[in-house]
């Protein structure tokens, strides 16, 4: 019986795994606090030990990294052998997407800890700007930030704004400094290629 619960039990970390992982560094500070708290229900639901349940899901979160970076690896010694790019060229781009993931974690701990340090769920640091304001005002409205949060999370918002375009502004050069195509640049978590926005796999960023 407790073998069945914990795969029942594994198929739902399974799905959490993957909202995790994707998304941007702000995305997923917001995940990280929702699947802490997933992790908490489904071990609830199971009757399972709530770190036995988190280490499963640590164990998945993983699994699924190195796959993708498998898969990265592969498309670009594809790339290399199809005459796309140069060796050299394979070399410069895995190294930075090395510095474009560490910043990307640079980030969701920057951010889960401004999100505490102002007692603001991150949730509410999603969306765009001007596209949030209602959102915001409601949350005010219903009591579940004060108009100081509000405030504070639309500076927040307008901060990451502007560090997004002096990013993709900045790998923009890169790539054309050393001839290199930005589509090579997209990395699971991170915007326009360097930024917060919706950048997924290999093709799509």
């Amino acid at each position: 019986m407790k073998a069945k619960k914990t795969l029942l039990a594994m198929s739902a970390l399974s799905v959490i795994g993957v909202a995790g992982l994707a998304g941007s560094g702000l995305a997923s500070a917001e995940a990280d606090t929702d699947s802490t708290s997933l992790i908490t229900k489904v071990a609830q639901k199971f009757n399972l030990n709530e770190e036995e349940v988190k280490s499963i899901f640590e164990e998945d979160q993983a699994a699924r990294k190195s796959e993708k970076q498998a898969r990265q690896t592969e498309r670009l010694q594809e790339a290399v052998d199809d005459g796309d790019i140069t060796a050299e060229q394979k070399t410069k781009i895995e190294t930075k997407l090395k510095e474009l993931q560490t910043e990307l974690q640079s980030e969701r701990d920057e951010l889960k800890k401004w999100a505490t340090d102002n007692n603001v769920d991150a949730k509410y640091l999603t969306g765009s700007r001007g596209g949030n304001n209602d959102r915001l005002q409601k949350a005010v409205d219903d009591g579940e930030i004060t108009a100081e949060q509000k405030e504070l999370v639309e500076k927040k918002q307008q901060e990451i704004k502007d560090k997004q375009a002096a990013s993709d502004a900045e790998l923009d050069q890169w790539a054309e400094d050393n001839d290199i195509d930005k589509k090579y640049l997209k990395v699971l978590g991170k915007g326009s290629y360097g930024g917060h926005g919706s950048r997924g796999g290999f093709g799509r960023y």
